[in-house]
């Protein structure tokens, strides 16, 4: 009976814990049914925001496809800009830039043509007046061209006329009272101070608008023309010679050109003359040297040049002349060179190209011309130089170009030329220049290229070539310049481009390339590198910090992984470094901030962590700084509000705890945006000093 009693006890509390579990149960239950909800709440928010996230995400490849174009129109109209100014004289301004800023020379107050703005109406008259002086360099004194001077003997860099300010004593003009003339010094805006080299430049030129220059000086009585500025004759009194280069001339080439008939040089280029070039130059049979160039002669090249037989230099570029370039120009079988580029010349190549056998250098650039590149151009078997840019030529390439031995820059980008290139120009052993960019060329780029020729840039950017990179473009260790990007390509960076001392700009941005990055050896050249929007993978190698001169570097939009390796630090001059949308991980190392020019830092969209090391406060021109969606701890480092410069600074999406800093409001140049949502933060803090 005990026995069954206290079973009975046993039972009873059995189940009153089954009716206590049964409660926990329930109560249970409805807490999971509300975690549920609240689940299925932070789970609907969070897919709005990972879909909020790839919109903006959308938007910033937008913006940043956008930055590109507008980089690429910039570095166009630098192109046409380059194009319009004589080679020597745009070498030596950018000498003298680099001369400044490498040996801090201040007192430099630039070139005539940036210190200037007028009324549009005014451009003419102010180029034609002043011609190459607007790229006369004004300087506080002449100690200061002296040193540039020095500097740029040493290193051969171009041509400059320099404007002393302590030096100049333009002359007092009285002005015409007259309706009829307009004193173009006045209508013009520039600071004060610079008044005596704008007068130097224009009113020793032309103060108004009309006909005026060195032809003034020419005196009707004087019975010997051969005493005359710019005139030579030979022994029997005949004018042989007239050169009138950039002497502030401008007015109408008249007819009377044609009765030299003794006439073998003709050099009226940078100046202001206008009109129609005279059909009767074709009078001038004994005519060696003509150059027109760089005036605002408009109309149609005169048929009538084919009876220049004898010439062998004709320049007609740099001017407003328009229709087709007629086939006369390519009868006049003794032409070494015709420079017809920047003009506003239409239709085709004339075919009759083909008929200049000794030409060298052939430059049509920066016109309208339509149609094919005729393959008559491959007679031409002298040919060193051809240079069809910026025109509308269509078709593709004709092979008979690609055998002429002698070649040695080909420059045709911008056009619409396509096809794929033939096996025949890697045989070309002279070949130095390939400029193809902005066409719509296919196909896979000849592997063996670089092997026979002597490369020294190769820009193929913005086509559809597809295959490979060829694997020993720096074979003949003469490669400055590589740009790949926008295109197709696939497989991997050769190996060779790692060994390339020469090279100092390297583009393979937006691509298809897969595998790892090569082992950089010393280049102390390399300067700019953007290989971003790829599949590349792997490690970014330690090697790279062999490139001690580089400053530009752009990984971005990758799957590089691994840690930023320390020997980056070694960069000294780096200027940007963005491995953005990748894979890397690891704290930053503190080395980086031995880079201090650094200028824009970009690690965004990573898996890196850490704090931030203290020593970056040596960024002290950093403008850039984007550390967003990573996993980086610790506060918000306070020696970030030492960087006064700074005008965009993403810290978003990261671990970062603490209390958000009073001191962003320090930071006064914040034109981009400041970002630090996402993270632990919580209220303000004070600014404490260290």
């Amino acid at each position: 009976m005990e026995e069954i009693e206290r079973l009975k006890d046993e039972i009873h509390g059995c189940d009153e814990n089954v009716q206590n579990r049964r409660s926990n149960i329930t109560s249970m239950e409805s807490q999971i049914a509300q975690s549920r909800e609240g689940f299925n709440i932070y789970k609907e928010k969070r897919d709005r925001l990972h879909d909020k996230r790839k919109s903006l995400w959308n938007q910033e490849n937008g913006l940043t496809a956008e930055i590109d174009k507008l980089r690429a129109e910039v570095e166009k109209a630098e192109k046409s800009l380059d194009n319009a100014i004589p080679g020597d004289v745009r070498r030596g301004l950018n000498s003298v830039r680099k001369i400044c800023k490498s040996y801090n020379i201040s007192g430099v107050h630039g070139p005539i043509i940036e210190l200037l703005n007028c009324d549009e109406k005014f451009f003419t008259a102010v180029e034609v007046t002043a011609g190459n002086s607007l790229f006369h360099v004004v300087v506080e004194n002449d100690d200061k061209s002296t040193e540039i001077i020095k500097h740029l003997n040493r290193q051969k860099g171009g041509r400059v006329t320099f404007i002393p300010l302590n030096r100049v004593n333009a002359p007092r003009v009285t002005y015409p009272q007259s309706s009829d003339v307009i004193p173009l010094l006045k209508k013009l805006n520039f600071k004060h101070d610079y008044t005596p080299a704008f007068s130097q430049v224009l009113l020793l030129k032309c103060c108004f608008l009309f006909t005026y220059g060195s032809a003034t000086t020419w005196r009707a009585f004087d019975s010997n023309p051969c005493s005359w500025l710019g005139v030579q004759c030979d022994h029997n009194n005949h004018v042989v010679s007239l050169n009138l280069t950039a002497h502030g001339n401008f007015g109408q080439l008249g007819p009377q050109i044609g009765n030299l008939y003794h006439l073998h040089t003709l050099l009226l280029l940078d100046n202001g003359f206008s009109g129609k070039v005279p059909s009767e130059l074709s009078n001038c049979t004994l005519l060696e040297n003509l150059d027109l160039s760089g005036n605002k002669f408009i109309g149609n090249i005169p048929y009538s040049l084919n009876k220049l037989q004898n010439l062998r230099f004709m320049s007609l570029s740099s001017n407003l002349l328009t229709g087709e370039i007629p086939d006369s120009v390519f009868e006049i079988q003794s032409l070494e060179e015709v420079n017809l580029h920047n003009n506003l010349l239409t239709g085709p190549i004339p075919t009759k190209v083909g008929n200049l056998t000794q030409l060298l250098r052939l430059y049509l650039y920066d016109n309208q011309l339509s149609g094919n590149i005729p393959s008559s151009v491959g007679n031409c078997s002298k040919l060193q130089d051809l240079e069809l840019s910026f025109n509308r030529l269509r078709g593709e390439i004709p092979v008979s170009v690609w055998r002429i031995q002698s070649l040695v820059h080909i420059l045709i980008h911008n056009n619409s030329l396509s096809g794929e290139l033939p096996i025949e120009m890697t045989n070309l052993k002279y070949l130095k220049n390939i400029s193809l960019f902005d066409n719509q060329f296919l196909g896979i780029i000849p592997q063996s290229l670089g092997i026979n020729n002597s490369l020294v840039k190769l820009d193929c950017m913005n086509n559809k070539f597809s295959g490979n990179i060829p694997p020993n473009l720096c074979f003949g260790n003469n490669l400055l310049f590589l740009n790949m990007g926008i295109n197709q390509l696939q497989g991997g960076i050769p190996s060779d481009l790692g060994r390339c001392e020469t090279l100092r700009r390297l583009f393979l941005n937006e691509n298809n390339l897969t595998g790892s990055l090569p082992d950089f050896e010393s280049n102390l050249n390399l300067n700019y590198m953007d290989m971003s929007n790829n599949n590349m993978s792997g490690p970014v190698p330690s090697s790279l910090g062999n490139c001690v001169n580089v400053t530009y570097i752009n990984f971005s939009w990758n799957k590089f992984g691994g840690f930023i390796p320390s020997d980056l630090g070694r960069l000294v001059n780096l200027v940007v470094l963005d491995l953005s949308h990748n894979n890397l991980e690891g704290p930053l190392p503190s080395q980086l901030s031995n880079c201090t020019k650094m200028d824009h830092f970009d690690v965004g969209f990573n898996f890196l962590n850490g704090s931030l090391p203290s020593s970056l406060r040596n960024w002290t021109v950093l403008t850039t700084l984007i550390l967003r969606e990573n996993q980086f701890t610790g506060g918000i480092p306070q020696f970030l509000a030492e960087l006064i410069n700074i005008r965009e600074l993403q810290l978003g999406g990261n671990l970062f705890g603490g209390k958000i800093p009073r001191w962003r409001g320090r930071l006064r140049n914040l034109f981009y945006g400041l970002n630090m949502s996402a993270n632990g933060l919580t209220t303000l803090a004070e600014l404490s000093h260290p």
